[in-house]
């Protein structure tokens, strides 16, 4: 008996966590209807919302549209007189960088003769100093050689005197 009370309690006790299972799901599906529900009701205003965004695309387009040929006109004539203004402001800013060119330019040339006038100077210095010291060099040099040339003849003489002598006195 006592296994009988046991399983009906078991049974007893099962039957109540079905019956709450069961309460459970029947909740869960009532929610899962009203999700269901309200998807369906989202959905319809995503759909409208859809529709009146396209309905108002296209009107922003044809306002666009026509705004755009209102405000539409000769763009030549417009091109021609900016081109005009934009050629002439070009030409004023060559004329103003050929001015700029020629300065510079002018001023590189100055500075270069002056720099070559210089040099060229000091390069005449150094050559005058070299030349009269090439002068002094060659008159020492020729006074050296007149002079060797008088101790040669000297020395012709001098053993000219010796061997007469020595001949005098072998004789």
């Amino acid at each position: 008996q006592s296994d009988k009370v046991k399983l009906a309690d078991k049974e007893q006790h099962l039957n109540r966590d079905v019956d709450k299972m069961r309460t459970e799901l029947e909740a869960t599906r009532k929610a899962l209807d009203r999700e269901r529900v309200r998807a369906g009701e989202l959905e319809n205003k995503l759909v409208s919302a859809n529709q009146a965004h396209g309905f108002k695309l296209q009107v922003v387009h044809k306002q666009l549209e026509e705004e755009r040929k209102k405000n539409q006109f000769d763009a030549s004539t417009l091109d021609a007189s900016l081109k005009g203004k934009y050629e002439a402001r070009l030409k004023k800013e060559i004329k103003k960088l050929r001015a700029m060119f020629e300065e510079q330019a002018e001023k590189a040339r100055r500075d270069y003769m002056s720099v070559h006038s210089r040099k060229l100077a000091e390069l005449q210095d150094q050559l005058s100093r070299e030349r009269s010291n090439n002068n002094a060099d060659s008159i020492q040099l020729k006074d050296c050689l007149s002079r060797m040339e008088a101790y040669k003849r000297k020395i012709e003489e001098l053993e000219r005197l010796k061997l007469d002598l020595q001949q005098q006195l072998s004789s």
